[in-house]
């Protein structure tokens, strides 16, 4: 084919779309609107699931995680029982322990909070890096007793010391204690993801100090990393520490039994939560594509039925049917580019909104961008949507009767009945693709809205909460730490404004837990078996401030200190599953206590209370079973402040944090939240789901209602001098009506039928994603074919009014 040929094909095809300006407006606008939008959700596809991590061999980076904890296979584990699989396994080059932490950088009348990872011996090597001025740790850095020394991460090393070379070996104080400077990481060590780490970036790193004993398998504070060997499947890697772990739980029965250990690579565990949510958004957006073309397709066959005659010249001319198909392809494939540009114009736009919708959720959203792996996705779009919507018309066009399009008179032959099917067929499928984002979109939002009437069992409302860091109380007795408490207290809860204020270990609704393993006197559990339960160390004002209600016994109050006996408030469900028909009040349970205690000889504390139940993972998690200690009876060196006021809370931020700098010029407040925001966030990955998927759904409805109503007109159109007939015969306009209504309802209804078919299958995708709702659930299904058939209904109605008012003397004539 000689390169003449294209480019007069491409001219003839410009000058046909400028000629035929509302035909081309409404297609542009209908497949950039869809284009747009796919390109857009790929580009969170390729941000979250396709784009390589900024690591070196990050295929091979695996995390340790341990199971038969509270958290199913994401439980924090030990240093003692990572250096045993270190020692005795053969799949990994290194593993290593890291713990997410936060130091007060003391500054000369200045104090900074300073986010920091704690490693044991070997992270360095399993993250493949190399110093980029000074030394890693080395083993001696890892004795207790020893000069404490950190290594600065290349952004805060720019940031803080201004990139001076010289900077190894001079002190920083962290914590009031001397840090000396022995190295600076190199810019391509990034820090690790904020869900495995659940802080931003890491800005200095520090040894892990922790000894290697049969007492601290226990002590489960830290989580794992590893590097495979090369060629080593995960599988094979997970064989065989499921091996040590089984002979590890017969040698440790009491601190490792019930323990199992999880290896997910770090993209796995990265997209753990939010694959599905993708795919499925990439999936839904895609069928609004199919329903795109499927109009574009039903506008080029009406139009296609215009242009008859012309096509019939053509090949009584000479042209052949390839020749003739080739044009008609050539005009789709200019079209759809055309908008594939606009489409990406609006991906720009689109983009914006998804990163500010859902950055928070899935913070991968930060770095989308319509980069050339987007444009490369858009280019390959428009290339099949081309062939989609535009095959249909161009066979349509080659299969005319070139001798009934010539015929003097004949402005058009028609629809042939298979064409005629073909236009059904398009519309039926429209509404399928319609019925299934409908069914989808209606329920997650049902689930949604579930979701958002859960109790979350204390009450949100003028509440804001903040980290609280006193570097002072890093080595303080629990005595000191309450005396410092009890001065920010006080002084909180005498601003004006403040009604009540609070110290917790653990903000409700926010994700934060320390969960432990409890004993019960008069019981015995088997290895393993020992009852699991979240731990919270609180100030009595606590359940006052979040209005958290008593069911029994009483709160805590001045009494319970150190010279009284230890106490505890569990909550409902606690009671009901471990004390269930009796009254755990008085009760005794044994919990870890601060002291010189081992697990045998830890105290005894007496049950006094109990209380409602309060949602700890977000709303749509379980209820797990809660204690309640106070902060006058167990450590608490690090906390988080609430207050309640009787406006908004954040409003106060400035007099709240000027007044604990008063307390404390180290005591750093940084950022405060409203409770109603920390709610609102446990739902957010859930309403970005819900909110895009019903942008889709609505989307397709409209697509679906105007492919109906173009469908439904073109017949009319067709029908014209048949309907003046009818009309002059003695039909009544409602009859008229009701033919017409009759013909354009038929493929609906098939299409309808067939989509509520394929939501059978297609909702098992959102299965996991619901709450409270069946994926087959009858309401959602009812709701969903009651507004598709009022819509149709009404794209129908609207082109048969007008067919009701037709001049039976004008359509005669027409004859």
């Amino acid at each position: 084919m000689r390169y003449e040929h294209w480019i007069a094909d491409l001219r003839f095809g410009v000058r046909q779309l400028a000629r035929n300006r509302s035909f081309t407006m409404a297609a542009l606008a209908t497949l950039a609107l869809a284009i747009g939008s796919c390109s857009s959700i790929f580009s969170v596809v390729h941000a979250v699931l396709l784009r390589k991590l900024p690591y070196k061999n990050a295929d091979r980076l695996i995390l340790i995680w341990g199971t038969g904890g509270r958290t199913s296979n994401r439980d924090q584990i030990s240093f003692t029982d990572l250096q045993d699989w270190r020692r005795n396994s053969h799949s990994f080059e290194e593993m290593a322990n890291f713990h997410s932490y936060v130091y007060a950088l003391t500054d000369p009348g200045a104090t900074e909070r300073i986010r920091a990872l704690q490693v044991s011996d070997g992270y360095f090597r399993v993250m493949q890096s190399a110093p980029l001025v000074g030394r890693y740790f080395i083993p001696e850095d890892f004795l207790p007793g020893k000069q404490q020394v950190t290594v600065l991460s290349y952004e805060f090393w720019r940031e803080k010391f201004g990139g001076d070379p010289a900077i190894v070996g001079k002190t920083i104080s962290l914590n009031l204690h001397p840090f000396v400077i022995i190295g600076v990481a190199p810019r391509d060590l990034a820090s690790l993801p904020d869900s495995v780490i659940f802080r931003p970036p890491s800005q200095l790193y520090t040894p892990v100090i922790a000894e290697y004993s049969a007492d601290n398998r226990s002590d489960r504070f830290l989580r794992g990393i590893a590097l495979l060997k090369p060629g080593i499947p995960l599988w094979q890697a997970q064989a065989e520490l499921n091996v040590l772990v089984d002979a590890m739980q017969k040698q440790y029965p009491n601190e490792d039994g019930g323990r199992g250990v999880h290896l997910v690579t770090l993209k796995g565990d990265l997209v753990r939560n939010i694959r599905s949510t993708v795919i499925v958004l990439q999936v839904a957006v895609f069928l609004v594509l199919l329903i795109a073309c499927a109009n574009v397709a039903n506008l080029l066959l009406a139009r296609s039925t215009a242009r008859q005659r012309e096509m019939a010249i053509r090949e009584a001319l000479g042209a052949s049917r390839a020749r003739i198909v080739r044009q008609v392809l050539t005009e789709s494939a200019l079209l759809a580019f055309c908008s594939g540009a606009l489409g990406i114009a609006l991906a720009y736009g689109t983009v914006r909104f998804l990163v500010q919708l859902g950055s928070h959720v899935l913070p991968e959203l930060s770095g989308v961008a319509i980069n050339a792996q987007v444009l490369i996705f858009t280019s390959g779009l428009c290339v099949v949507t081309a062939l989609v919507f535009g095959t249909a018309p161009a066979l349509h066009i080659s299969a005319i009767d070139v001798a009934g399009a010539l015929k003097a008179g004949v402005r058009s032959v028609g629809l042939t009945p298979s064409q005629a099917w073909t236009r059904l067929l398009l519309v039926a499928t429209e509404v399928a693709i319609s019925v299934v984002l409908l069914i989808s979109a209606g329920l997650l939002m049902k689930s949604f809205v579930l979701l958002q009437r859960v109790d979350p069992g204390f009450d949100a409302h003028h509440v804001a909460m903040t980290y609280v860091y006193p570097p002072r109380l890093r080595d303080a007795s629990i005595a000191q730490q309450q005396a410092y408490f009890q001065r920010i207290l006080s002084r909180i809860s005498a601003l004006p404004g403040i009604e009540d204020a609070a110290i917790t270990s653990g903000v409700p609704d926010s994700g934060d837990f320390d969960s432990i393993r409890m004993d019960i006197q008069g019981r015995v559990f088997s290895p393993g078996q020992r009852p699991i339960t979240d731990r919270f160390v609180i100030s009595p004002s606590y359940f006052s401030t979040l209005r958290i209600g008593l069911l029994g016994g009483r709160l805590f109050d001045s009494s319970d200190d150190l010279q009284h006996p230890r106490v505890v408030i569990v909550n409902r469900l606690l009671a009901d599953r471990l004390f269930p028909g009796e009254n755990p009040i008085g009760r005794k349970v044994r919990i870890p206590t601060p002291g010189n205690f081992t697990s045998e000889t830890e105290a005894w504390w007496t049950i006094v209370g109990v209380v409602g139940d309060v949602v700890q993972n977000g709303l749509a998690s379980r209820t797990t079973m809660q204690v309640y200690v106070p902060y006058t009876q167990y450590d608490c060196a690090t906390s988080n402040l609430l207050f309640r006021t009787g406006g908004d809370p954040v409003r106060l931020a400035g007099e709240v944090r000027g007044s604990l700098r008063d307390i404390d010029p180290m005591l750093t407040a940084q950022d405060f939240e409203a409770m109603e925001d920390v709610l609102a966030g446990s739902i957010a990955e859930q309403r970005f789901s819900t909110t895009l998927l019903t942008i889709f759904g609505v989307s397709g409805l409209l697509l679906a209602a105007i492919g109906i109503y173009s469908v439904v007109s073109f017949v009319v159109a067709q029908r014209t001098s048949e309907i003046g007939t009818r009309i002059a015969l003695g039909s009544t306009p409602n009859q008229v009506v009701g033919l017409v209504v009759r013909d354009g309802i038929r493929p609906v209804l098939i299409g309808a039928l067939a989509g509520v078919a394929a939501c059978i299958p297609a909702t098992r995708l959102l299965e996991h994603q619901l709450f409270k709702t069946e994926r087959l659930d009858p309401l959602t299904f009812a709701v969903v074919f009651a507004v598709l058939l009022g819509a149709s209904l009404l794209a129908c109605y609207i082109p048969a009014y007008r067919a009701s008012r037709i001049d039976p003397v004008q359509a005669l004539r027409m004859e």
